[in-house]
């Protein structure tokens, strides 16, 4: 069963990515936050690019495909995947803020545009609580373990917990990278637990798909790695390519172990090959 599975992953996941793409970016502009009237169009514009920055849409691909595993319709939890976007271009928006700080000297570099940053990821993130309760206010209990979810992922432990040492492309300090990578990897665990919570999942659930973002999220990394460092005198990258592969592999054995066969399943291990290959 699973290698026929297998077989079919790829047109699976083609399929489901035509149906939900355009269903993600529709949301995405509908809820995006703006300003009183208009009244702050630089800060829309603003608001707006550290939105569509990302086109690929994992997080949100990753929250509605948690949910479905679980048997939930991609509609109900379209909102809160929109949600995890936010989040994303929020940590963007905080993001520039502390490369401005890093280039004091760049005459672009001005207050301005640093308060226009914050301004930018505390909308987003504001937009991100809000959009949780869209189609689950009647499902308080759930709702608000979904809030948790957020504050753990976004507060002092999470992806705003040190500024400073979050991933800068202007760095090669590897603790700044290592930084990004906790904060990637922290983005990942809450799109999976998110959908899934809303969607009902119970906590050994919960902890099936939290050491599949886990192992998913290693693959990433090391994939990353391999790109960085593949032409460094000391890198081996057959060694890199195996750690790509046994982490992938983890990740796509968890949901197999613990999660029945279903569309969702299939596409969302094709989602895994396609990120985590070359």
């Amino acid at each position: 069963m699973e290698s026929i599975e297998i077989q079919n992953e790829s047109a699976a996941l083609r399929q489901y990515l035509e149906d939900a793409m355009p269903q993600i970016e529709n949301a995405l502009g509908n809820y995006l936050p703006n300003s009183s009237e208009n009244f702050d169009q630089v800060l829309d514009d603003v608001i707006r690019r550290f939105v569509f920055a990302d086109e690929r849409r994992v997080s949100a691909l990753l929250t509605l495909l948690s949910a479905e595993i679980m048997g939930e319709s991609l509609e109900t939890v379209l909102p809160a995947a929109t949600a995890v976007e936010f989040i994303g271009a929020s940590a963007r928006a905080f993001h520039s803020v502390v490369e401005s700080s890093l280039l004091k000297g760049d005459p672009e570099t001005t207050p301005s545009t640093t308060t226009t940053g914050i301004l930018a990821g505390v909308a987003l993130l504001n937009s991100a609580y809000d959009l949780i309760f869209v189609n689950h206010s009647v499902l308080p209990e759930r709702a608000m373990r979904a809030h948790a979810e957020i504050v753990e992922c976004v507060g002092t432990s999470g992806i705003f917990g040190n500024a400073a040492n979050m991933k800068s492309e202007i760095s090669v300090d590897p603790e700044i990278r290592q930084a990004g990578d906790a904060n990637s990897a922290a983005l990942i665990r809450l799109s999976v637990r998110l959908g899934a919570v809303l969607s009902g999942a119970n906590y050994l659930e919960l902890d099936s798909l939290s050491r599949f973002a886990g192992q998913f999220s290693m693959a990433l990394v090391a994939k990353d790695s391999l790109a960085m460092n593949r032409h460094h005198e000391n890198f081996s990258e057959a060694v890199g390519r195996i750690r790509i592969k046994d982490a992938a592999d983890q990740a796509k054995l968890i949901l197999i172990e613990h999660f029945p066969s279903a569309p969702s399943r299939s596409v969302l291990i094709q989602l895994i090959d396609q990120l985590t290959g070359e």
